[in-house]
């Protein structure tokens, strides 16, 4: 995968989904699990 580890991929989307008020977030956390 494009990431390191699921702590570093939750860390990405978590970032990227609070500066763009998505709040689909857990959506896509489960999808990288």
């Amino acid at each position: 995968t494009k990431f390191k580890s699921k702590a570093t991929a939750i860390m990405t989307v978590l970032l990227t989904h609070n500066s763009s008020g998505d709040r689909n977030w857990e959506w896509d956390i489960i999808h990288l699990q």
